[in-house]
């Protein structure tokens, strides 16, 4: 009676956990976290399976879970519905955390931002009395006789 019991609550149990260790295989992922490859700019990588790794090809559909790299002097261009996502050089983890990361909301400099307000005059560099090399070597240049 006991190996009978013992047998029903393994069974039991076994039934309960399969289902929460299961894998999800669906050949199409969810609309949220599909992103198309827009661009590429150098060497970028996906990993396929664990220690492989593939190139990534303009056009591929590229699930959020999918753990991508960026080499050096290297651009990934993604697009997620009306939404262009840059991944810079030498990012590696997953598309949803490298997404994550470069919201418009971060601070920081950006490439052709505009200066929301500024004392600086249009009219070009002033000269100062601030010694730089280039000043020097005008100043010298006059100083030294050269014979050709």
């Amino acid at each position: 009676m006991k190996t009978i019991r013992l047998f029903v609550m393994l069974a039991l149990a076994l039934a309960c956990t399969c289902p929460a260790f299961a894998q999800r295989n669906d050949a199409t992922p969810p609309s949220g976290d599909v992103f198309v490859v827009h661009a590429i700019v150098g060497k970028v990588e996906r990993e396929a399976s664990a220690g492989t790794w593939e190139p990534v090809v303009k056009g591929m559909r590229l699930d959020g879970t999918v753990t991508v790299s960026t080499g050096l002097n290297s651009r990934l261009v993604l697009k997620r519905g009306e939404r262009t996502i840059v991944i810079d050089a030498m990012k590696k983890g997953s598309l949803a955390d490298l997404v994550a990361r470069t919201g418009p909301d971060k601070a920081g400099v950006r490439i052709g931002g505009k200066a929301v307000k500024s004392d600086a005059s249009d009219a070009g560099p002033e000269r100062t009395n601030v010694p730089t090399a280039s000043t020097r070597a005008s100043e010298s240049a006059g100083d030294v006789l050269w014979e050709e």
